[in-house]
């Protein structure tokens, strides 16, 4: 399935956006099949993206906008998105270090 599965802190993001998708099908009378047709986007998947239990990637987003004949403006109206805030001290990306360069290099 091209997407992401939801985390938990992007699932306010993920109902916007599928209500977005939602919404400019049936403004435009379509129905989640010959949206597949049109964006090459399989139908099981447009159904996923409106109930927000994915987020697209951004070339599937783009796939659906030619299919609905949007601007990506108009797909992610009123969406917005920030990092989390993070607790002093805890790290952005996991807990992982850095190698130490010696012991990782390639030996010839």
């Amino acid at each position: 399935m091209p997407g992401e599965l939801v985390r938990k802190e992007d699932r306010e993001f993920a109902a916007a956006f599928g209500a977005n998708l939602a919404r400019l099908r049936r403004a435009r009378g379509m129905s989640q099949e010959a949206l597949m047709f049109q964006s090459e986007v399989h139908r099981t998947g447009i159904g996923s993206f409106e109930r927000g239990e994915h987020i697209p990637r951004c070339d599937t987003a783009l796939k659906l906008c030619a299919g609905l004949g949007v601007s990506p403006d108009e797909l992610f109206k009123g969406l917005s998105w920030g990092p989390p805030s993070l607790t002093k001290g805890q790290p952005l990306f996991g807990t992982a270090t850095r190698p130490d360069r010696t012991t990782n290099e390639r030996r010839r």
